[in-house]
């Protein structure tokens, strides 16, 4: 299924989210190679369940703001990168492999700057 709109109601924010290349090693700072299972999913990108199961996203981007949403008490806007709570969240992919992400404004924990 192609979702034409998906659009957040009441206190909720909808967020886009792309999958992010799985490594299958880490190297640290200090030189240490860890697996990438091993890892913490918010040290090397979160995790998510979606249909198909497990996957590491990129940082989710808001896509749309619920109305009874206070924006100038979280401070977001469309198109932030955020980091959330991956406890509340309800997430589902369209046929295109867009992943949405619907959570409480009160899971999203950060708003991030993403280096080009």
């Amino acid at each position: 299924m192609i979702y034409e709109e998906v659009k957040a109601a009441g206190r909720y924010v909808v967020l886009k989210a792309e999958k992010a290349e799985d490594k299958t090693e880490v190297k640290t700072e200090s030189g240490i190679i860890l697996q990438a299972d091993t890892m913490r999913a918010n040290s090397s990108g979160q995790r998510i369940n979606v249909e198909t199961g497990k996957v590491r996203i990129k940082p989710p981007v808001v896509h749309s703001i619920g109305p009874k949403v206070n924006v100038d008490e979280i401070g977001i806007k469309v198109g932030d990168s955020v980091i959330l709570n991956d406890y509340d969240i309800h997430s589902f992919l369209d046929d295109n492999g867009t992943i949405y992400i619907v959570c409480k404004d009160e899971s999203i924990q950060s708003v991030i700057k993403v280096k080009e």
